[in-house]
């Protein structure tokens, strides 16, 4: 069941091929008390200016045939690139989300994102969004999904800023040489079910004081980008 939800989100973004833009989460035609507010620090290592001082939520939304990623460029408080403060007064748009075999759910990359050149400047590398239209029960495939490293709690639903512990070098090099040594199929499946290569997300709750760190190097291969495909 793991496998089949991260199928979801196997494309990955050299496979997005479509863009598609939302609704803006926060106008001044929304006001009221924000669903979530994130906070943060974003540090550049390029010589460059930004062609754009945003950071904006992409969505994954993985379609037959042709996938969409769907970019909410959401207004940014505080002195942008230094510290960032983004509110969040209402869902995603409806395209945003993924429907399942165990429901609906959205993630969202939080980045600095180029569209012309369809590709991140700069991105949180250890933590993402996710949107539930509904509560998640304790221990379904969905919590076992985005509170692995929670225990698979229930999830209430709307947004959830999701903590991501990445997979270490030693833990890839393991299941690699596991792979190597594989005579079967079988052998293969046993590898890919004892050693996780993913990294481990965790809900990580309602602290407001969470500080949230996007990057942007000069060379935008060299991000490390959450990897839960």
């Amino acid at each position: 069941m793991k496998r089949m939800l991260r199928s979801l989100f196997a494309t990955g973004l050299a496979g997005l091929v479509l863009s598609a833009c939302g609704t803006p989460l926060a106008t001044p035609e929304y006001p009221g008390e924000p669903l979530l507010t994130l906070s943060g620090t974003v540090t550049s290592e390029r010589t460059e200016p930004l062609p754009s001082e945003s950071v904006e939520l992409v969505w994954l939304v993985p379609r037959v045939g042709a996938d969409v990623i769907v970019t909410d460029s959401v207004p940014v408080e505080g002195q942008f690139p230094s510290h960032f403060t983004l509110s969040l007064h209402r869902p995603p748009d409806a395209s945003a989300i993924v429907q399942t075999a165990h429901g609906q759910l959205g993630i969202a990359y939080i980045g600095v994102f180029d569209e012309s050149a369809r590709r991140f400047l700069g991105a949180a590398e250890n933590y993402l969004l996710t949107y539930l239209p509904e509560p998640v029960e304790a221990g379904s495939e969905i919590s076992k999904f985005l509170d692995k490293g929670g225990g698979a709690r229930a999830i209430s639903a709307g947004y959830h800023l999701i903590h991501v512990d990445q997979v270490t070098d030693e833990e890839i090099r393991v299941y690699r040489e596991c792979m190597e040594r594989a005579t079967s199929q079988a052998e293969a499946d046993a590898c890919s079910a004892q050693i996780d290569r993913y990294d481990t997300l965790t809900v990580a709750g309602d602290d407001l004081n969470t500080s949230i760190h996007v990057r942007i190097p000069e060379d935008p291969t060299k991000l490390d980008l959450p990897n839960f495909t």
